[in-house]
C-alpha cells in the first residue's frame, strides 16, 4: 500500500530512496557484483555499448522479458528516444528523437533506417508484428546515414536473431495468457547435425487477441484485434574455424484489425443515419466497414564471415517478397454500408533484393578500418482504391552505396573515427488508373538522387575507462512524388465552386513533387562504468538541424470536400528548416545481490524555423482555409518532448535455495505533449506495471502473473477535433460545428501470465 504522506506519482522515487538507504551498506562489502559487458554491432564490429561513440540502448532478450513485450510496440518504453506505434503492418509511427513520418508506409522515406540480421526491411510493419526468436535489439540514435545510407537521418534499429549452436541440443517453449482472450506463444529448438560445424534452429510463434478496443456496430464484429503465424530456420555452417555461413528462410502470416478511433462527445455521421455518443473510456470504434490489413512475408537471407590474417570479409545477400492486402474505411461508415457498396482497398506487392559486401580489420595498432559496397533493387506494385477512384502504381528504385569508416588512434587515450558515404538512387515510377467522369491518370516520375554523408567522431577514455565522445554526422533522404497531387488539378472542372476549386489548384501545382532531406547533427556524451562495475550510465546531448525536412500534412474536409480529404490526406511536403535538441540518458545500477535498478529518460523538442506548407488543422483556422503557415518556434508534431522509465528488481532465493522469487515494478512517464490546437483531454501520462514470479535458479523455468497500467490509466497521446460540416448536394460547405474529440487510446489495464520452459 502507497503511504498516506507519499504521492502516487513520487511513490516509486520513494520506494527506491528506501532501498537504497537500506541496501548500501550491505553493498559495501560486497565484490562478487558486476554487470556483464554487452557486445554490439553499431557500427558493423563488435565493440561494447561503453566503448561505442553513438548514443545506443540495447535490448536483449532478459529486458525484453521484464516488460512482458509480445511485439515491438513496446519497447519505445525502455528505448527512451524511440516512439513507436503501430495499427496496421501498413502503417505505423517510427520516430527517433520526435523525428520521423507519422506513418512510414507505402513508399514514403523512412526516417528511421531498419535492419534485421544485417539486412534492411523494404516494410517495417511487418517487422514490427510480432517477436520471434529474437536476441537483441540496438536503437541507435542520430543519423546513421555513413553506414546504414539513406533513409537513417533519425536514427537505425538493429533486430539480431538467435543463430544455431552447433554445440549443443536446445529448446525454448514461450507461452502467455493475458486479457482480451490474447495469447502469444513461441517455440525455439536448436539441433546440432555436425559437430561445432553444422547445426539447425527452427523458431515458430502464433499470436491471438480479441483486442481491447470493441465495435459500436452491431454486426461487426470487429475492434482491433489479430492473428500472427510465423515461422523462421537458420542453417549454420562452419567449414573451418575461420569461416561461418548462415542460411535463414523467415515466413509470417499476419492478419491484424486496424486499431481505429475512439469518441469523446458526438460521434460525427456524415449520412444522419446514427446518433452514437462515446468516451474514450468506453474503448469504441465505429467501423461500419471492418479495417484490416492481411500480409504475407517471405525473407531469405545469407550472411557470411570469413575471418583472414589480416582483414575479415562479410556478406549479407537478401529476398524478400510481401503481399499485402489493406481494407480501410476512409469513408466512415457508421452502419454497414449495402452490399454493393465499394470498398477502399489497397494491394501492396513489393519485392526488394540487397546484396552487402563488407571488409574490416586492421592496418596497424593505431588505425583500424570498415569498408563496403552495398546495391539493392526495389520493386513495387501496387492498386489503390479511393472512393471509385482506383489507381495503379509500378516502381522501381535502384540504389547503390560506397561507405567506409576509419578510426586512428592519436594518442594513448584519444582516438578519432571519419566515415564517408556516397550513395545513387534511382526511381522509375508509373502511376496510372481511370476517375469516374474524368477518364486516365497518367502519371511517369523518372528521377535520380546522389549524396555524400560523413561522420566525424572523437573519443577520450580517462584513467579509469570512462568515456567522453563529440560527433558530426550527416544524413539525408531522397525525395519523391504525391501521386495523386495531379488528380486534383482535373477535378476542379468538377468542383467548381469557392474554396474548393481553388484549394484542389493549389494542390496539383505545389503538392507534386517533395525534395531531398539533409540533415547535421551535432554530440556530445559521457557513459562508462563506476563503483566496480556495478554502475552503468550513459549521457547523450544533441543538436540536429534539417534542411527541407519531409512530413505530412493534410487538408481539412471543409478544404476539399468530405469526399476528396481522404484521397488527399497524408501528402508529403518539405519544411524548409527544422532544428531538435534534447538528451538521452540511462542508467544501470545493481544495488545488492537482491536489488537492482534500471533507469532510463530522453528529451526532444523539434522546432519549426520555416514551414510554407503546412496545410491546417480541424477548428484551427475558419472553415475552407487550405494553408496555415508554420511559425517560427512551434513544435513540429504532437509527441510529448520528455520520456522517463524506472524499473526496480528485487530477487531472492526461497526453500532453502531451490526456486528463486523476482519481482519487477516499472513506472513510465511521459510529459503533455504538444497540440497546435489545444484540446481539453490531453495531459500528462504516468502509468505502473507489475511482475511476480518463480523461476528455476538454474534458468530451466519461470512463471510469472503480471500487470501492464496497474492503475487503469487512460493513455491518449494526440487528440483531434472533431467537426461536423453540412455540405450542399454539390459539395459547397453550408456550416461547421465543433461536436467532440477524437483519438486513439493505448491499452487500459491488462493482466497475464506467463511460462517459460527450456530444455
Amino acid at each position: 500500500m502507497t503511504p498516506k504522506s507519499v504521492p502516487a506519482k513520487v511513490f516509486p522515487h520513494y520506494l527506491l530512496a528506501l532501498v537504497l538507504f537500506y541496501e548500501t551498506p550491505y553493498l559495501l562489502a560486497q565484490d562478487s557484483l558486476a554487470l556483464e559487458e554487452v557486445i554490439v554491432s553499431a557500427r558493423k564490429i563488435d565493440e561494447t555499448t561503453q566503448t561505442v561513440p553513438i548514443s545506443i540502448s540495447v535490448l536483449g532478450r532478459e529486458k525484453l522479458s521484464d516488460i512482458n513485450a509480445f511485439d515491438f510496440t513496446e519497447i519505445d518504453r525502455i528505448a527512451p528516444s524511440l516512439q513507436l506505434s503501430q495499427s496496421s503492418p501498413a502503417s505505423a509511427t517510427l520516430k527517433i528523437r520526435n523525428i520521423g513520418p507519422d506513418f512510414f508506409a507505402l513508399a514514403f522515406p523512412a526516417a528511421v533506417a531498419v535492419f534485421v540480421d544485417g539486412v534492411p526491411q523494404t516494410q517495417p510493419g511487418s517487422v514490427f508484428s510480432t517477436m520471434l526468436d529474437i536476441e537483441r535489439i540496438e536503437v541507435l540514435s542520430g543519423p546513421q546515414g555513413t553506414l546504414y545510407g539513406k533513409n537513417a537521418p533519425a536514427g537505425m534499429i538493429g533486430i539480431y536473431t538467435a543463430n544455431p549452436d552447433p554445440a549443443q541440443f536446445a529448446a525454448k517453449l514461450t507461452t502467455s495468457f493475458s486479457s482480451w482472450d490474447t495469447n502469444n506463444n513461441t517455440l525455439a529448438v536448436n539441433v546440432p547435425l555436425v559437430d561445432d560445424k553444422l547445426a539447425l534452429r527452427v523458431a515458430g510463434m502464433y499470436a491471438e487477441s480479441d483486442g481491447y478496443m470493441d465495435n459500436a456496430i452491431v454486426g461487426v464484429d470487429e475492434g482491433n484485434g489479430k492473428e500472427h503465424k510465423g515461422v523462421r530456420t537458420k542453417l549454420l555452417w562452419a567449414p573451418r574455424e575461420d569461416m561461418e555461413l548462415v542460411l535463414s528462410y523467415y515466413y509470417a502470416d499476419l492478419y491484424t484489425e486496424d486499431n481505429g478511433t475512439g469518441y469523446e462527445g458526438r460521434v460525427p455521421d456524415n449520412r444522419m443515419l446514427t446518433a452514437f455518443t462515446s468516451s474514450y473510456d468506453q474503448y469504441e470504434v465505429f467501423k461500419g466497414v471492418p479495417s484490416f490489413a492481411d500480409t504475407e512475408v517471405e525473407d531469405i537471407v545469407l550472411n557470411a564471415r570469413w575471418a583472414l590474417d589480416n582483414v575479415n570479409l562479410s556478406l549479407a545477400a537478401q529476398h524478400q517478397d510481401l503481399n499485402l492486402f489493406q481494407q480501410q474505411d476512409n469513408s466512415d461508415w457508421r452502419v454497414i454500408p449495402p452490399a454493393d457498396t465499394p470498398r477502399d482497398s489497397l494491394v501492396f506487392d513489393p519485392t526488394i533484393d540487397s546484396l552487402e559486401l563488407r571488409a574490416d580489420g586492421e592496418l596497424s595498432e593505431r588505425i583500424n578500418y570498415v569498408a563496403g559496397i552495398f546495391l539493392s533493387d526495389e520493386q513495387v506494385n501496387t492498386v489503390n482504391s479511393i472512393n471509385n477512384i482506383n489507381i495503379i502504381g509500378e516502381a522501381e528504385t535502384l540504389s547503390q552505396g560506397y561507405f567506409t569508416n576509419w578510426t586512428f588512434k592519436l594518442a594513448e587515450q584519444w582516438d578519432t573515427s571519419l566515415g564517408l558515404r556516397y550513395t545513387d538512387i534511382s526511381y522509375d515510377t508509373k502511376v496510372f488508373g481511370f476517375i469516374p467522369g474524368l477518364g486516365e491518370l497518367n502519371t511517369p516520375f523518372d528521377t535520380s538522387y546522389d549524396d555524400v554523408s560523413y561522420s566525424f567522431k572523437l573519443r577520450y577514455f580517462t584513467a579509469d575507462d570512462i568515456l567522453f565522445y563529440g560527433a558530426v554526422d550527416t544524413a539525408f533522404r531522397a525525395g519523391g512524388i504525391n501521386v495523386l497531387a495531379p488528380l486534383a488539378g482535373e477535378l476542379t472542372n468538377i468542383f467548381q465552386f469557392p474554396p474548393v476549386q481553388g484549394n484542389l489548384q493549389t494542390i496539383s501545382d505545389d503538392y507534386f513533387e517533395f525534395e531531398q532531406e539533409d540533415s547535421i547533427s551535432y554530440e556530445a556524451g559521457v557513459k562508462g562504468l563506476l563503483l566496480d562495475d556495478r554502475l552503468r550510465f550513459s549521457l547523450t546531448f544533441f543538436l540536429q538541424q534539417y534542411d527541407g525536412y519531409q512530413h505530412r500534412t493534410s487538408p481539412t474536409d471543409a478544404a476539399v470536400t468530405e469526399v476528396l480529404a481522404g484521397a488527399f490526406s497524408n501528402l508529403a511536403v518539405n519544411v524548409e528548416e527544422l532544428e531538435t535538441m534534447g538528451f538521452e540518458t540511462e542508467l544501470q545500477y545493481l544495488i545488492s545481490d537482491n536489488w537492482s535498478v534500471f533507469g532510463t529518460a530522453a528529451y526532444s523538442k523539434p522546432e519549426i524555423k520555416e514551414y510554407s506548407k503546412r496545410m491546417c488543422s480541424e477548428g484551427e483556422a475558419e472553415p475552407g482555409l487550405l494553408i496555415c503557415p508554420g511559425e517560427k518556434g512551434e513544435q513540429l508534431n504532437d509527441e510529448p518532448t520528455f520520456h522517463g522509465f524506472l524499473q526496480l528488481t528485487y530477487q531472492r532465493a526461497i526453500l532453502e535455495g531451490r526456486y528463486e522469487f523476482f519481482a519487477l515494478t516499472n513506472a513510465d512517464y511521459y510529459d503533455k505533449p504538444y497540440q497546435a490546437v489545444s484540446t481539453p483531454n490531453i495531459d500528462d501520462i504516468l502509468t505502473f506495471d507489475l511482475t511476480l514470479g518463480l523461476r528455476d535458479p538454474e534458468g530451466v523455468w519461470s512463471l510469472k502473473v503480471w500487470s501492464k497500467n496497474l492503475t487503469d490509466e487512460m493513455v491518449i497521446f494526440s487528440e483531434g477535433v472533431v467537426t461536423e460540416n453540412v455540405f450542399e448536394p454539390g459539395g459547397a460547405l453550408i456550416s461547421s460545428e465543433t461536436i467532440g474529440y477524437s483519438a486513439s487510446p493505448r491499452a487500459p489495464r491488462s493482466f497475464g501470465v506467463t511460462l517459460d520452459v527450456a530444455i
